[in-house]
């Protein structure tokens, strides 16, 4: 018999930025006494050194707080130049200067930082799935505005094109995507698309982008924090 395919070698990458339109440096705006980057960053690393991948954060040269950060957490910085974080083609945002560092990988999970509560095993799904992963192709991309059934079927939102040939892995929030490292930075990047089953709670599906979103944060970690002292 021929011996199995070996596992990729993946890289998990959480991605920083203070530019933000609509809630100003919000990865470094305190929720619960932590930075709200700092919850993402810590599940993250963690998950990373149990299930023996590599880990590093995405952030832009210069970002000093941020790097800061990612010291105090003892994470490794991969750094990206400044003109990616304000990009609109995944060509500006993922360029040379980011995608000349992951050589030595197979598989990339980029991670959102701005969703505080994510249950860890999601990213422990996201490193088997990226692990395992044979597909030509392979891409992920994660649109807030899409909904499945129970069935993986698209019932909200537009579908992408080439899902047979060049299939995308998709969760219901701003949680990961997993991408060939070959694709990243080219028009291939997010060609087709398919669900990934994720629970869909509550902290799975928080993503903070609004005061609004930051306001159910702050509620939802009030209500953790009354359930365990009372």
């Amino acid at each position: 018999m021929p011996d199995p395919s070996p596992e990729n070698r993946v890289i998990i990458v959480p991605m920083l930025r203070r530019e933000s339109t609509r809630l100003p440096d919000k990865v470094l705006r305190p929720l619960g006494g932590n930075p709200l980057a700092a919850w993402t960053l810590e599940k993250v690393r963690d998950v990373a050194e149990q299930e023996s991948v590599d880990c590093r954060v995405g952030i832009a040269e210069g970002e000093a707080p941020l790097i800061e950060l990612v010291y105090d957490l003892d994470m490794i910085p991969l750094y990206r130049n400044r003109e990616s974080v304000t990009g609109e083609t995944v060509e500006e945002i993922y360029n040379k200067a980011f995608t000349s560092q992951l050589a030595q990988w197979d598989v990339i999970i980029l991670v959102c930082a701005c969703s505080p509560f994510v249950d860890p095993e999601v990213y422990r799904k996201a490193i088997q799935l990226a692990k395992d992963a044979t597909h030509q192709g392979l891409a992920a991309f994660l649109h807030r505005g899409w909904v499945w059934n129970e069935d993986g079927e698209l019932i909200v939102g537009d579908p992408f094109l080439n899902t047979k040939t060049s299939p995308v892995y998709f969760t219901p929030a701003h949680i990961f995507d997993i991408l060939k490292v070959a694709n990243v930075g080219t028009p291939r990047m997010l060609e087709g698309c398919l669900p990934v089953v994720v629970e869909d709670s509550l902290p799975n599906r928080i993503h903070v982008d609004t005061e609004e979103d930051w306001r159910l944060a702050e509620l939802y970690l009030q209500s953790q924090q009354l359930r365990e002292g009372g």
